[in-house]
């Protein structure tokens, strides 16, 4: 499944995704991120859902994965041009 990001509480490690096919946002925690980047708003994602241990909560992102290239953990590279 595909979605945004639309909140991400760094300090706390979790936030919550906007899925692409469902009316409702997703819990996401960072330890469900699989190739160990960090998430920021408006990062598209692709995860599993997974129920939850507690009867009537949502489901949870599992098995989370950036989308694209770009991780948000390294600087862009710049190239310099000599004059």
């Amino acid at each position: 499944m595909l979605g945004t990001v639309v909140k991400w509480f760094d300090e706390n490690r979790f936030g919550f995704a906007k899925p692409d096919t469902l009316p409702f946002d997703v819990f996401v925690h960072a330890d469900s991120i699989i190739d160990q980047g960090r998430l920021h708003v408006g990062q598209r994602i692709a995860f599993d859902l997974a129920p939850t241990a507690r009867m009537g909560l949502k489901p949870r992102a599992a098995r989370v994965s950036i989308v694209g290239a770009a991780s948000f953990d390294e600087p862009p590279s710049r190239s310099r041009q000599k004059n």
